[in-house]
């Protein structure tokens, strides 16, 4: 997953990493790791989605799964 695309949708939202982990009802260090490059479990992915409104589950996993995200 590219990493940029995540913290990119967050700030654009004015999110702080604990903002979203809260919204995302993961934790922070949680999002401190996707946002580093480590691998995201699918359902992690959609709960950041859900959170971040603007983009769908759908839509990030076809650019996780070709790169592009």
């Amino acid at each position: 997953m590219n990493q940029s695309k995540i913290a990119k949708l967050r700030k654009d939202k004015s999110l702080t990493q604990e903002n979203l982990a809260e919204k995302a009802c993961v934790t922070v260090r949680t999002i401190q790791r996707i946002e580093a490059g480590e691998e995201v479990s699918s359902e992690t992915l959609k709960n950041i989605s859900n959170a971040l409104d603007a983009v769908s589950y759908t839509h990030l996993r076809a650019h996780e799964t070709r790169g592009n995200l």
